[in-house]
């Protein structure tokens, strides 16, 4: 049977590392891109997504602050 989009949110979810600090965001939504992709869920190249939705400027001064 057909995955339904429950079962796909409750796998991602499953699939979340609570270790955030310790991953490289772009290299996350790239990885996760790929995977929806995979699934048909997209049709935008992980890079795509990137340059569209993303602003990791943020995630970068964050991280610089948490480790002083």
């Amino acid at each position: 049977p057909a995955a339904t989009d429950e079962d796909i949110v409750n796998e991602v979810i499953r699939d979340l590392s609570y270790d955030w600090r310790e991953l490289d965001p772009e290299e996350t939504l790239r990885f996760f891109a790929v995977r929806l992709a995979d699934a048909k869920l997209v049709k935008s190249t992980s890079q795509q997504i990137i340059a569209q939705g993303s602003d990791f400027a943020y995630m970068r001064q964050l991280r610089s602050e948490l480790k002083q």
